[in-house]
């Protein structure tokens, strides 16, 4: 935002803008606020957690790849923590997330044990 601060003839000072609506984006969502706002008054829902093979196979692989949590995040734009939930069974099961999250891995890990030529 460009603002100038000119004096006018009661020595007032005012402030001119672009004349622009500066209204920013709405900010997205985190992840699961649309099931929550689906959600009727005092319903309870379940939130299904990820499996421990799951979890154990993700971090098995992301080790074998020599990647921190942060850096596979950020490889997917994704915050590091739903990294660390996922391999703790603490997030929730997003499979599609996942099974992209997976066969990344497990590409990378094919990629480099092929022969440099």
């Amino acid at each position: 935002m460009n603002n100038n601060t000119y004096s006018h003839y009661d020595d007032n000072n005012m402030v001119i803008t672009s004349g622009k609506n500066n209204k920013s984006k709405p900010k997205q969502n985190a992840p699961g606020t649309k099931l929550f706002r689906e959600l009727d008054g005092d319903e309870i829902v379940d939130v299904k957690k990820v499996s421990l093979d799951d979890s154990k196979k993700l971090q098995m692989l992301r080790n074998k790849c020599k990647l921190s949590q942060p850096e596979l995040a950020k490889k997917f734009n994704i915050p590091d923590t739903v990294i660390r939930d996922l391999e703790n069974g603490k997030g929730s099961q997003n499979k599609v997330l996942i099974n992209k999250i997976i066969r990344y891995l497990e590409n990378h890990i094919k990629n480099s044990e092929l022969p440099k030529i």
